[in-house]
This record gives C-alpha cells, sequence and structure tokens, in this order.
C-alpha cells in the first residue's frame, strides 16, 4: 500500500475527529481509493501510531507537572534562603553599627553584614538545595520541550489563538523567563558575595517574582486544553 494512502487516510480521520477543524476534501478523496485490505492495513497502523501519541503526551503531561512541582518547591527553597539571609545581616548590622540608627550604618557595615550571611554554612547549604531543585526542575522542563517539538500536532484548528497556538507561545514565555531568572540568580549569587546591597535588594525580589511566575506559566499552559473557546 502506498504512503501517500496511508496518510491521506490518518489526515482524514484526524481531520474528522477534530471538533474545531473541517476535513481536509483531498485527504477523504484520496482515502475513499483505499481497498478493503488497505483500510485494515492503514486501520492497524494508525491505531499504533495514534497510541504512540497518546503515550508521548501523557509523559509530556507528567514531565511537565513534575517541571512545575520541582520549580515551585525551588522558589519556596529560594524565598526562604533570600529573607534567611536579609534577617541574619541585619542582625549583623544592629550588631555592628556602632549604636547609629539604620539610615546612618556604615555602608561598609551593610556590605560585610551581607557577605557573613552569604558565607554562612546554612545559607549555602540553601543555595545549593536551591539551584539543584531549579536544575532538576529544568531537565523535566526541557524533556517535556523535546516532546512537544517531536510530536506531530492532531488538531488542524487553523486559528491563531488555538489551545495549540497559545499552548506553544506559553512555553516561549516560560522558556524566556527562565533563562532570563537563572542569569539572575548568577548575578544575585555575584551582588551577595560583594556585598553590593542596592543590587542584592533589586534582583533578589526582581529574582523572586519571576520565580514564582514560572510554575503558574507552565501550568497555564496546560490549562488552555481545558478551556472551551
Amino acid at each position: 500500500m502506498s504512503r501517500s494512502l496511508l496518510a491521506a487516510g490518518l489526515a482524514c480521520l484526524v481531520s474528522v475527529g477534530s471538533a474545531r477543524a473541517q476535513p481536509d476534501s483531498t485527504a477523504i478523496a484520496a482515502a475513499a481509493q483505499l481497498t478493503g485490505e488497505e483500510v485494515a492495513e492503514a486501520q492497524v497502523d494508525l491505531d499504533r501510531y495514534l497510541d504512540r501519541h497518546q503515550r508521548a503526551v501523557k509523559v509530556h503531561k507528567t514531565f511537565a507537572f513534575l517541571s512545575a512541582g520541582f520549580l515551585l518547591a525551588g522558589d519556596a527553597l529560594g524565598v526562604y534562603h533570600y529573607l534567611d539571609m536579609r534577617n541574619k545581616g541585619h542582625d549583623y548590622c544592629d550588631a555592628h553599627n556602632g549604636g547609629a540608627d539604620e539610615d546612618n550604618i556604615d555602608p561598609a557595615v551593610y556590605s560585610a553584614g551581607i557577605q557573613d550571611a552569604w558565607l554562612d554554612s546554612e545559607s549555602q547549604l540553601f543555595r545549593v538545595l536551591h539551584g539543584g531543585t531549579i536544575a532538576v526542575g529544568s531537565i523535566f522542563y526541557t524533556a517535556t520541550a523535546a516532546i512537544e517539538f517531536t510530536t506531530p500536532r492532531m488538531s488542524r484548528d487553523k486559528r491563531t489563538l488555538s489551545a495549540p497556538n497559545v499552548h506553544r507561545a506559553l512555553f516561549f514565555l516560560h522558556a524566556g523567563l527562565m533563562v532570563a531568572n537563572i542569569g539572575l540568580g548568577f548575578l544575585e549569587s555575584y551582588a551577595l558575595s560583594d556585598g553590593n546591597h542596592d543590587l542584592v535588594q533589586g534582583v533578589g525580589i526582581t529574582h523572586m517574582v519571576i520565580g514564582l511566575a514560572l510554575p503558574v506559566v507552565i501550568t497555564a499552559s496546560g490549562i488552555v486544553y481545558k478551556i472551551p473557546y
């Protein structure tokens, strides 16, 4: 049996199975040329294809939820780490400010307090835990991306804001935010080791906000398939 006829039959069945698309007339005409034996062969091949596709979708969803979970856990560790260092840094300044009020503390004391909090053994432990958890989440996310771009779309919905298009747009948004946030993480580590108070504060808050947005975006990319429109 010719590959073109099998492909036509597959395209026909997929298009008919899409609630948001009209059947492809060319595919229907080509599929009509199949003999009974060819139809049976095509159905077996199609069933195998659809089974593999369904398994890929399930793995994709599982990896996406795992990615969101690890990223959220990493966010929780990161927020706790930041606030813990902030408290330790303030305690250091209170103990070494020579009686000055907060607005008149020597900048060198600020820097020393930040560096002391950063080099604390517990702080370094949370740094490793935060980075490791984010790394695992990123690995799962990369796996979801590999499945996304190697699995053919089953929908023939041509709308600009179709669920598959919105899903992929959110994927690219998530990827961009994730790369930016990794860069911010390294920048924050530099600011902490350098004792730069203003940079630590500005970058740290931005890093936390983007970090908390990441699991929201990846979850939203899956929810779009559940929204009827």
